[in-house]
């Protein structure tokens, strides 16, 4: 089965109708037309370089289509991401503005992509997820150590008041 599709240019009318929006400025937007590309597909069950492809609309993430695996320390990953410099931006002659850290200090930072101009979007997840978990270990620590404090100071407590003849509550 072939799922190669052109590279036309399509036309996609806005799901607002006009009349449906009051004010003027969103009236103008709703009647835009907006071209986009149609993504170049691969045929099934063949993978292209996808981690140079940006933009591509393949996140393959299936176990078996990957090999080299290593583990990772999500404490260090969430230890890099703290020193990740994230900035606003836009891109050049572009308004629009982004959120994020800029591809050379990613690839700085994690070594990670085809090269140090591009953030593939499943490294960035994947750094966010194991900094999450990170995260969550030093949470799930900070509260074990907690928990343990509070059984101490219920012990000192009591001893205090067994001392000094008082009830304890």
């Amino acid at each position: 089965m072939d799922r190669t599709l052109s590279n036309e240019t399509h036309v996609v009318e806005p799901s607002l109708a006009p009349e449906a929006v009051t004010a003027p400025a969103e009236r103008a937007f709703a009647s835009e037309r907006k071209a986009y590309r149609s993504p170049r597909l691969t045929p099934y069950g063949r993978v292209g370089t996808l981690t140079l492809v940006i933009g591509s609309p393949f996140d393959q993430s299936d176990r078996n289509l990957k090999e080299g695996f290593a583990p990772i320390d999500p404490r260090a990953i969430l230890a890099r991401v703290a020193t990740l410099p994230i900035e606003t931006w836009s891109y050049k002659g572009d308004p629009a503005r982004h959120l994020g850290p800029m591809a050379q200090d990613f690839g700085a930072a994690f070594g990670l992509g085809a090269d140090d101009r591009h953030i593939f979007p499943l490294d960035a997840g994947g750094v966010a997820l194991a900094a999450i978990q990170g995260l969550h270990a030093l949470v799930q620590a900070q509260d074990a150590r907690l928990q343990a404090l509070e059984r101490e100071l219920r012990t000192l407590r009591r001893e205090v008041a067994a001392r000094e003849g008082m009830p304890v509550a």
